[in-house]
């Protein structure tokens, strides 16, 4: 038996939204398009997929099992096809948004300098894109966890923590004892630096100060005198230079957390040009945290 592919490429989208109107709306088809779509798809295989519902649909038993696997083909079929059609060349990088202001932005140019044919497209979210639905070709992650058996994770380079503060920050007492520091106001931002620290002295988390959901707030609130922040040295370069920041303290032992390159175990960027991409970034956390 042969299915149209248009029909359960339909069947999936109005499988993901549970929803033949929010189906039309993301196919940009007419109304009720969809569901006439779904109901030749049912006769044709001779099954009923959707429960209808007063409000909205449900999967049946048969209907679940065929949208599994047919998700996984269209994806397939969507990853082959986005590789004959993207430009050669073209590097989609997903990255957090801490590190691209703070670091990976300003070297960009020199990487374009060095390897003009890639053209870099990148996109600063928090958010863990979906890499092996191909929202993304390689991301760069601070992970600890690299057993996703979808992924494949290349270690770039410790995170190498370091404790800043505003030279003006005054503190009374060795910074090297974490007795002292618990003490002082602390500076939290959405990674548990501060947890690892004082998990390394079997010492209660304390209270901290105040805390922010991106990293580069929390170095901007210690830069202006508001207290200690822990943060990879990778991100405060500038602030160190110009003595906006100063070291209290270094971790040399950063636990489980790292620098990796992820991308797809499966994906189709030429592997060419991602060990390019991947050597020169490694290349550059190197220079810059040693």
């Amino acid at each position: 038996m042969q299915v149209n592919l248009n029909s359960v490429r339909v069947f999936c989208v109005a499988a993901k939204h549970l929803n033949f109107r929010l189906a039309e709306e993301e196919l940009h088809r007419t109304h009720g398009a969809v569901a006439q779509q779904v109901r030749l798809l049912e006769e044709q295989l001779g099954v009923t997929l959707f429960e209808r519902l007063p409000r909205g649909l449900a999967l049946t038993t048969e209907g679940k099992a065929y949208y599994q696997e047919c998700r996984k083909a269209i994806h397939r079929i969507d990853q082959v096809t986005a590789s004959l059609w993207l430009p050669n060349g073209q590097l989609r990088l997903s990255v957090p948004p801490s590190l691209a202001s703070r670091w990976l932005v300003s070297l960009l140019p020199e990487f374009s300098n060095t390897y003009p044919d890639i053209d870099i497209q990148l996109s600063a979210t928090d958010k863990l894109v979906e890499l092996a639905q191909g929202e993304a070709d390689v991301a760069i992650r601070i992970a600890s966890d690299t057993t996703d058996q979808d992924l494949c994770y290349e270690f770039l380079a410790p995170m190498q923590l370091c404790m800043v503060a505003s030279p003006d920050y005054i503190i009374d007492g060795d910074t090297a004892k974490p007795e002292v520091i618990a003490q002082q106001r602390l500076i939290e931002d959405s990674h548990p630096s501060w947890q690892l620290y004082f998990d390394q002295y079997d010492l209660p988390m304390p209270k901290t100060a105040m805390a922010f959901n991106q990293t580069t707030l929390a170095i901007d609130a210690a830069a202006n005198g508001m207290g200690i922040a822990l943060t990879p040295k990778l991100y405060v370069e500038k602030e160190l230079a110009n003595n906006r920041l100063v070291v209290l303290d270094e971790l040399v032992d950063s636990g489980p957390y790292a620098f990796y390159l992820v991308y797809p175990r499966n994906a189709n960027l030429n592997a060419s040009l991602r060990g390019k991409f991947a050597d020169w970034l490694r290349t550059q956390i190197v220079e810059h945290i040693d």
